[in-house]
């Protein structure tokens, strides 16, 4: 089954309608615990969603958190704010630490109940956080592009997978990911290489600025052009 899990708020899902809800056997919001289509909720609801699952069946899941989206403050309890709550800075600082700890969680809840499994991790943005500034959406600061990319499996087949096609690449691009995933799900796809990729500013069709990226056969990466 197929499952899009999202502590976003209501509101700003709009992409999932577009990609086709219809498609999505089990689609849980903020809505369900909020009542209201502008608010985002804890991102520890995906943990407790996840609980309620039969993990001896077959499951496609997407988690969409909000994580360390602006407001800072909002997406930490108040237990959590172990840098302080001074300012915006420290407010992102708690914020990660939550982040990494609810992940921590889902990964040892996915082990501890499903005995063959592949669990990917990324972000569409950055974030660039200083004392003195912070923002997204630009490529400005590499900080606002260049995000994590985890994958953990206890598939054999699929390590070997993630080897050849991954094991070299100093950095990968969301699309690498994307076909990769479609790989894994059965499809007949090629994986795309890491040899160059784009990145768009704050409009996904390049119409606010993009650069193309490449990767030398030294493994150094070089961004070739801004436009």
């Amino acid at each position: 089954q197929t499952r899009f899990y999202s502590t976003q708020a209501h509101k700003y899902l709009d992409f999932v309608a577009r990609m086709g809800i219809g498609f999505v056997d089990d689609y849980r919001n903020s809505y369900e615990i909020s009542k209201a289509i502008k608010i985002d909720i804890d991102d520890n609801y995906l943990n407790r969603w996840l609980d309620e699952l039969d993990f001896k069946k077959k499951n496609f899941i997407v988690l969409n958190q909000r994580g360390s989206h602006e407001p800072y403050k909002n997406k930490s309890p108040k237990k959590f704010k172990l840098f302080g709550q001074a300012n915006d800075y420290q407010e992102y600082l708690n914020s990660v630490y939550y982040n990494d700890l609810l992940l921590e969680n889902l990964l040892q809840k996915i082990k501890a109940k499903q005995q063959n499994f592949t669990f990917i991790f990324t972000s569409d943005h950055g974030q660039h956080v200083t004392l003195k500034s912070k923002g997204k959406g630009n490529m400005k600061f590499a900080a606002n592009y260049m995000v994590p990319t985890f994958i953990y499996s206890n598939n054999e087949q699929v390590q070997a997978l993630y080897q050849k096609h991954f094991a070299a690449c100093a950095k990968l691009f969301h699309l690498q990911i994307s076909t990769f995933v479609a790989k894994l799900l059965g499809y007949n796809n090629a994986i795309s290489n890491c040899d160059e990729g784009f990145i768009t500013e704050s409009r996904i069709n390049g119409n606010a600025g993009y650069v193309k990226v490449i990767q030398d056969q030294k493994g150094q990466v070089n961004i070739e052009a801004m436009f």
